[in-house]
């Protein structure tokens, strides 16, 4: 819990590109390590996607209303249903 994170370095070099009083950090730091930072973050979800798509298909919960009525699923998601379901 005393090392920082990927989580704790996005924080820092977001808060230091748009603070004002902080632009040498941004400077020195911030513009060298951004893009890196963004290839890595990119790179991860990229892998994370992959293990996903490895995964069984589950069953979509049902759509509900807030008094538990059945919800019409918007057509948008049948169509991405269906082109997985080819694949």
């Amino acid at each position: 819990m005393t090392h920082p994170t990927l989580w704790d370095l996005l924080v820092l070099l977001a808060w230091a590109k748009n603070n004002q009083q902080m632009r040498k950090v941004w400077h020195y730091l911030g513009q060298f390590l951004w893009p890196k930072v963004l290839f890595l973050c990119s790179k991860i979800l990229s892998q994370y996607a992959l293990l996903r798509s490895k995964l069984p298909i589950e069953q979509v919960p049902l759509l509900k209303t807030k008094k538990s009525r059945s919800r019409k699923v918007p057509w948008m998601n049948k169509l991405v249903f269906l082109k997985n379901e080819k694949n």
